[in-house]
């Protein structure tokens, strides 16, 4: 079956453009794998983290909560 696209040859601009976009489009597409497996990476990261700091609240008990030192009232001066 004859198209445009088998019957006639890109021009080399045509082809060139072709070839670079590819090249860009390629590139980017393997930077977004980088950067989405970097994301999961710290993801992971990150929850192991706060589950370890879950697990460590878990285990302390509560202590008593500080007091506050008693003051002497202010007594006005005549």
């Amino acid at each position: 079956m004859l198209t445009k696209d088998t019957l006639f040859k890109p021009s080399p601009q045509e082809s060139r453009a072709g070839e670079t976009d590819r090249i860009a489009r390629g590139l980017i597409e393997d930077e977004t794998n980088l950067r989405l497996a970097k994301q999961h990476r710290l993801r992971a990261a990150r929850l192991e983290q706060e589950a370890a700091i879950a697990a460590t609240v878990q285990d302390d008990p509560p202590g008593k909560a500080a007091r506050r030192k008693r003051t002497k009232p202010r007594t006005p001066h005549s």
